[in-house]
């Protein structure tokens, strides 16, 4: 027992300030840079998918507008759409490197395996040989082989160089326990543009050589946690499998395992393992209980999720569970359970503008776009005047402009629509960030106007930039209900 821990609290730090990036969604991948994605290793924060980042709300840009978007899964839409529109070696190479930046390996696989051997042939050897080395089965020799098998062919073909051969023959040593040959690969890529796989590595064999007094084959654990922090996800898996199997107290494996899963936003297993994980290691129950309750949140499972969020209690991640315990307790219908999760969130120093963006959504925009009253407005204006007020205090100025988005649809929520200044204000808005609300307001101004050019131009924006399908009844509704009055 005694050796079993001492690796937990060498390496608990390390692990606890990795996972806070992985459950925020957004880890390791956030931009991409046209024509061609790059791939950069900035941690995702706290503004989860779920909490989308201010000013990408809706957005229905062309894809020359791609950088404009500041989230990856807003790119991947993006792309996605404009791929079902038309195939090509552009679109395909930009959707499948988005797949492979989200950790999407069957996603990019299958988009791989539809197009055509010509398509097929134009993309990069390296993104084709990142889809299989990370889609293979853990438990089949056969895919494993064939995956080597591949490689080896790439270099003989010369479309593999000595030095990528190296690099990727280095994942398969060390998922096969051929260390020295590792090391001995690992030196040739020193200095490469490997520069960050070499340091992993080489970490992981040194962070074991300074532990005293434990097994070796916790050195394989430490590799399997550097392969998936370089984004060998099935090789690290693989070794995790082997680890768990054969010696079944070893944690590191098993929170390997978990990890791999919620990156890869397999719910289900993933809460399997970390309800196992909750039993066997106490220390690390918090991060435990938070990923069994974003996991049953993505699951749809919103009792569960409340079950273990409620259960938290390290300061580190309250703030991040409280954002999760209000989307279940709205998707629940608790809503006075809602007000008090809003209300504790002003009460953090770090409430960021995804906090407030959120609130206003669900206060304002989302009820705006359905038709419906403000329950905020309703049954806690003051809580409404307490976001307007800290908006101000708590954000950077940069960020100012979500403030007076609050104040503009606290007036249209009201009625109090009389400012002359309040169109233009509007389009600034719009502009800036093209949303269906927006356009349904100008819709709304230009009808009391009786600007018919003008009413039709900005109701054709508003319905093209509707998402869901009640946004697009509700505006159809209106559209009818503007016909008859002209009439």
């Amino acid at each position: 027992m005694k050796k079993r821990w001492s690796l937990w609290y060498f390496f608990g730090g390390i692990l606890f300030l990795a996972w806070i990036g992985f459950v925020f969604f957004e880890a390791k991948k956030d931009d991409l840079i046209s024509p061609i994605l790059k791939e950069q290793t900035t941690e995702r924060n706290a503004d989860s998918p779920l909490y989308s980042d201010f000013l990408t709300g809706e957005k229905k840009v062309s894809l020359n507008d791609l950088e404009t978007l500041e989230t990856l899964k807003d790119k991947i839409e993006l792309l996605e759409q404009d791929f079902q529109q038309q195939t090509n070696k552009k679109n395909a190479e930009l959707l499948i490197t988005s797949y492979l930046l989200d950790n999407q390996f069957d996603k990019a696989k299958k988009i791989y395996l539809s197009l055509s051997s010509e398509i097929q042939n134009q993309l990069p050897a390296d993104t084709a040989f990142k889809i299989w080395i990370n889609t293979f089965s853990q438990t089949s020799d056969k895919e494993y082989q064939q995956v080597k098998n591949l490689l080896e062919q790439l270099y003989q073909q010369k479309v593999f160089s000595e030095l990528e051969k190296n690099y990727y023959s280095i994942v398969f040593d060390l998922v096969e326990l051929r260390f020295d040959e590792a090391k001995s690969k690992l030196k040739l890529l020193k200095g490469s543009q490997y520069e960050s796989f070499w340091k992993a590595i080489a970490s992981a064999f040194s962070q074991y050589q300074s532990l005293k007094d434990v097994p070796e084959y916790y050195q394989e654990g430490l590799l399997s946690y550097q392969l998936m922090n370089e984004g060998f996800l099935a090789p690290a898996k693989k070794i995790a499998l082997q680890l768990t199997n054969q010696h079944s107290d070893y944690i590191l494996p098993q929170q390997i395992l978990a990890n791999i899963d919620f990156m890869m936003g397999k719910w289900a297993s993933a809460a399997s393992y970390f309800s196992q994980l909750l039993k066997l290691d106490r220390q690390g129950k918090n991060l435990y209980l938070y990923h069994l309750g974003i996991c049953y949140y993505q699951l749809g499972k919103y009792d569960d999720a409340v079950l273990y969020l409620a259960q938290i209690s390290d300061n580190r991640i309250l703030l991040d569970s409280d954002r999760y315990l209000i989307l279940s307790y709205i998707a629940l219908g608790e809503q006075n359970k809602v007000f008090n999760g809003r209300q504790r969130l002003l009460g953090y120093p770090s409430i960021k503008k995804s906090d407030f963006y959120s609130f206003f959504e669900e206060a304002f925009w989302k009820p705006y776009r359905l038709g419906q009253e403000s329950l905020y407005l309703k049954k806690n204006p003051k809580l409404v005047q307490s976001y307007l007020l800290t908006c101000a205090e708590k954000l950077s100025w940069e960020d100012l402009q979500i403030c007076d988005y609050g104040e503009l649809w606290l007036k249209v929520h009201t009625k109090e629509l009389s400012d002359p200044n309040l169109e233009a204000q509007i389009n600034r808005f719009a502009r800036k960030t093209p949303k269906s609300e927006f356009f349904q307001l100008l819709w709304e101004l230009a009808l009391a106007e009786w600007n018919q050019e003008k009413a039709t131009t900005t109701f054709m924006k508003a319905i093209g930039l509707a998402k869901i399908a009640e946004e697009k009844a509700h505006l159809k509704q209106l559209i009818l209900k503007a016909n008859e009055l002209e009439e």
